[in-house]
């Protein structure tokens, strides 16, 4: 073979490797979080996970989902590129922190009491005169009220533990979204109506956040897939089913 043929085979494979992208690994990670994110046996469901692999099959990703801690989540995807983090609430301190796909929902968070509470609350000073409010470490309504003073949270590893708080009297209030309280208060053991909300603290969207780190290319296949599911009512059949 001729010297400027092998040249030129070589050219042309260059040229070809140059042109095949290397295929990212995207983490996916979540948080025990029903209805929008929770384990069933093995698999993860939720109107949240749902959307996600909605738009997993349009950009062609078979990447895992994780189900974790909220804070190690939050850190991952705070820290380190190629993580796709869900649901996850769009406050000010978080803005300009992540890429923003959505908003895919809205919920409002409350203050929440036993039902036989004869506590009232009608603004944020009185909450902040009560001896103790359960939290749940690192959301958004705990972050919330810390930017706003409160100093007697009772911060809590798993969200049950918040509602055990209250019903055990060591707290006065919890704080929960109206999306997902049932839930938790029953896997916390006790029926759905156990805890009733006593103020409306936010009005939020949630979203699925990317980390900043990522490649924009990978930002907008994930944008332009949200919006194409959106408009095939993939969001309305998954608040159905999951959300009434």
């Amino acid at each position: 073979m001729k010297l400027t043929n092998i040249l030129l085979i070589f050219v042309i494979l260059i040229c070809i490797c140059s042109c095949v992208k290397k295929t990212v690994t995207l983490k996916l990670v979540t948080e025990d979080y029903p209805p929008l994110t929770y384990a069933v046996n093995d698999s993860i469901t939720g109107y949240g996970t749902e959307i996600v692999r909605a738009i997993q099959k349009e950009v062609k990703s078979t990447d895992k989902i994780t189900l974790m801690n909220w804070d190690a989540a939050f850190q991952l995807a705070l820290n380190e590129p190629n993580v796709i983090i869900f649901t996850m609430e769009k406050i000010p301190e978080r803005d300009t922190s992540f890429y923003w796909v959505g908003p895919i929902g809205s919920n409002k968070t409350y203050f929440y009491v036993k039902p036989d509470s004869k506590l009232k609350i009608n603004n944020l000073d009185e909450a902040k005169a009560v001896k103790h409010i359960a939290t749940v470490d690192s959301w958004f309504s705990e972050k919330y009220l810390q930017e706003k003073g409160f100093t007697n949270l009772k911060s809590n590893y798993r969200p049950i533990d918040a509602v055990k708080l209250v019903m055990s009297g060591d707290a006065d209030l919890a704080v929960f979204t109206d999306l997902t309280v049932k839930q938790i208060v029953k896997q916390a053991g006790f029926e759905p109506g156990a805890l009733v909300p006593v103020f409306e603290l936010l009005d939020t969207n949630f979203y699925i956040g990317i980390s900043k780190q990522t490649d924009q290319n990978i930002v907008n296949k994930w944008t332009k897939a949200f919006e194409k599911i959106k408009q095939a009512g993939t969001l309305d059949k998954l608040k159905n089913e999951f959300l009434k």
